[in-house]
């Protein structure tokens, strides 16, 4: 009798357990908040397709952080207004230089891309003579090259910076030099004479596109 007892005891602790098992594993299913992702589901986070921008940063990841603002170089021909559009696209705009310390740091930028110059966000299309940034920043640093803003083609009202000098400043002038770094100002789509060409043009033309206001 004592053996039957104690089987009977065994096989009731063993209902319990059960039950207690299956209490379990129903409250974990109930509470499992619908909108959690099972781990077989699980968004992928990385996504090549995805936009080159970051949540927290707000310009292109490959960007390079100086001062306040974050510079990108592309070395793809366009004129000035496809890469003005191109760079408010991205959420920035055409680069704007306004100090001796930005002017530097620009020429170290672009020293090691291949395209002989780069648009800047300087214009004076609304008043010949008087240039303005994209920005509306005070137009007080320049960097002209010799004897420039001169607006040979009577519509040079854009502005760019030279990686290489230009070899054909004594062309324009008679005389001077052209010096890597100096600004010119251009036709919207750098249209020159034919011997020119080489030097001017839309193959060699780059632009640089600039996010301010960063805190890094």
């Amino acid at each position: 009798m004592a053996k039957k007892a104690k089987s009977k005891m065994s096989n009731s602790t063993a209902t319990i357990i059960a039950a207690l098992i299956g209490a379990a594993a129903m409250i974990s299913v109930v509470f499992i908040p619908r909108w959690l992702p099972l781990p077989e589901q699980a968004e992928d986070k990385h996504d090549e397709s995805s936009s080159v921008f970051d949540e927290t940063t707000a310009y292109p990841e490959d960007a390079i952080y100086f001062n306040g603002s974050a510079y990108k170089v592309f070395d793809i021909g366009m004129t000035w207004y496809e890469a003005k559009a191109y760079c408010e696209n991205l959420g920035g705009h055409l680069v704007t230089i306004t100090s001796q310390e930005e002017q530097e740091y620009i020429e170290g930028l672009i020293a090691n891309h291949n395209r002989n110059f780069y648009w800047l966000g300087g214009t004076d299309v609304t008043h010949e003579g008087q240039w303005e940034w994209v920005t509306g920043e005070t137009f007080e640093y320049s960097n002209w090259d010799y004897g420039e803003p001169y607006n040979a083609g009577g519509n040079d009202y854009y502005l760019h910076i030279y990686r290489v000098p230009n070899p054909h400043v004594d062309a324009f002038h008679g005389e001077g030099s052209s010096a890597a770094g100096k600004w010119n100002d251009a036709s919207y789509n750098v249209y020159f004479n034919e011997y020119e060409v080489d030097f001017f043009s839309l193959d060699a033309t780059g632009f640089i596109c600039e996010w301010s206001s960063i805190s890094n």
